[in-house]
């Protein structure tokens, strides 16, 4: 029938030259984190050890 359109999630900062994803937000500032945060993602953020991720292998 009709193809989902591929879409992604950006964030756009002003004086960046160009849009960037959440994830490379986060990795570009996770040091100013406490490092026993954790966080939760989607799919997205599968591999990120701060992240908890949903199981996508079941």
């Amino acid at each position: 029938m009709f193809d989902k359109p591929k879409l992604s999630i950006k964030d756009v900062l002003a004086g960046e030259p160009e849009p960037k994803s959440d994830i490379t937000l986060f990795q570009e500032y996770r040091s100013e984190f406490n490092p026993e945060q954790r966080f939760k993602g989607g799919k997205a953020y599968v591999g990120e050890d701060l992240i908890t991720t949903p199981n996508i292998f079941t």
